[in-house]
């Protein structure tokens, strides 16, 4: 019995670590996923960028290419909003090739938002929630871009989370981070080829965030470990 009561005891202390120490941070960069997002990401929601836009004319100004974005947000983001000098771009429209995002209705659209600096996307939270963020990009010409993608604090504007990308072009990368707190994405371009881009992002997992302070009280004082 007592034994019981301790490895319970471990179990609850555990749960209590976790999510004290619960915070946003990258978690891996996904090269084998390509355009099949829908097996690993976007069980929550998703944002294509730009896929209704026209082909081969760039578009600028945030509000124009929200406009032309396809989304569905999951009930825990509030909303999005684009910012930084972003524009978006179509690449080509109905090409088959593996890296493309297709859309839930099937159609397959090679579109990104991009700038030859920096570009923002806003994530505010509806409620306090954590959940998987992945952000896709593809060097659609092959041509060599670098860029990385960090996440920010959106209310501090202190940086929470960071990678550098290179060589996505021959299926498109996954940069995927866990996050708890309102954020900002910001991509940035290093001087290569081009310009900075990115082609979607992916909502999944959202569950309920728990504080740690009062929600685990351990009452070691009163168990009674046996009789």
């Amino acid at each position: 019995m007592l034994k019981r009561v301790f490895i319970a005891l471990m179990l609850v202390m555990a749960l209590a670590v976790s999510l004290a120490s619960a915070k946003t941070s990258f978690i891996e960069v996904d090269e084998e996923t390509g355009g099949n997002w829908s097996e690993k990401y976007g069980n929550d929601g998703y944002i294509f960028y730009n896929v209704n836009g026209p082909l081969s004319t760039v578009i600028a100004g945030p509000e124009v290419v929200k406009e032309n974005d396809v989304a569905q947000l999951p009930d825990y983001i509030e909303d999005y909003t684009l910012g930084g000098g972003i524009q978006g771009y179509v690449w080509q429209i109905g090409d088959a090739r593996p890296k493309i995002l297709p859309q839930p209705d099937g159609t397959k659209t090679a579109a990104c938002w991009f700038n030859a600096g920096d570009f923002t996307v806003d994530l505010p939270l509806k409620r306090k929630a954590s959940y998987t963020l992945a952000v896709y990009i593809d060097d659609w010409e092959d041509g060599g871009r670098k860029q990385s993608i960090k996440l920010n604090d959106l209310d501090t504007g202190a940086e929470l989370a960071a990678q550098d990308f290179e060589n996505y072009g021959l299926i498109g990368k996954y940069a995927v981070f866990e996050v708890d707190t309102n954020v900002q994405i910001v991509v940035s371009y290093i001087a290569s080829y081009a310009n900075a881009v990115v082609s979607g992002v992916f909502f999944s997992g959202g569950t309920a965030a728990v504080s740690s302070a009062g929600k685990l009280p351990l009452t070691w004082g009163k168990m009674k470990l046996a009789e």
